[in-house]
């Protein structure tokens, strides 16, 4: 335990930094905050000011480009408590401080975005190559499958003349088999039929 007579010996011996007012932070001025609150509508960052900043969800979805789905959309974008970030004073107006990220956090956000489309052309043309051959090992299957002399291909199929005549019966309508009907048995010995 230290006795100091000055408020800034005391700070800098207790480790903590000065803080700065909010009225004396202007727009566009850039800042590393850490990230010290997570609301449904955005994250409060501690930028060594009297007061905390919000970076708004609209305005981490605008830089990923996609749906953040509140604090678990915000936390998975790294958002997280303790995260250290760059921001820049959006507005300062009526004792609120809104925040942005920096405009170097946005290049490197749009140079992941180019090499995300590369990589993702890369993709399409490596799915139309398997396709091509998925479609060529097909069409070797069909002309197999035509040659073959199995039961159950489209190949050659033998039938017999007891399976013939029953088709024949099938096709009349004929009485020899529907004497044969399962369903019809079936049905009877539920008494339904």
């Amino acid at each position: 335990f230290e006795v100091c007579i000055k408020q800034e010996d005391a700070l800098e011996a207790s480790g903590m930094k000065k803080m700065v007012s909010a009225s004396t932070l202007q727009v566009g001025d850039e800042l590393i905050g850490t990230v010290v609150r997570i609301e449904p509508y955005g994250v409060f960052v501690d930028v060594g000011a009297n007061r905390k900043g919000l970076l708004h969800i609209q305005t981490v979805a605008d830089l990923y480009k996609k749906f953040i789905d509140g604090e678990k959309g915000l936390i998975e974008a790294g958002l997280e408590r303790g995260a250290r970030i760059r921001v820049a004073v959006l507005k300062n107006e009526k004792k609120r401080l809104a925040l942005d990220f920096t405009s170097d956090v946005k290049a490197d956000d749009s140079d992941d975005d180019a090499e995300k489309e590369k990589k993702v052309a890369v993709l399409e043309e490596e799915e139309e190559e398997e396709a091509k051959n998925e479609d060529v090992v097909a069409e070797e299957q069909v002309d197999d499958s035509a040659d073959d002399d199995d039961d159950y291909g489209y190949g050659n199929y033998e039938v017999d003349e007891d399976e013939a005549a029953a088709w024949a019966a099938y096709a009349a309508g004929g009485e020899d088999y529907d004497d044969d009907d399962e369903d019809r048995d079936i049905e009877d010995a539920l008494g339904i039929g």
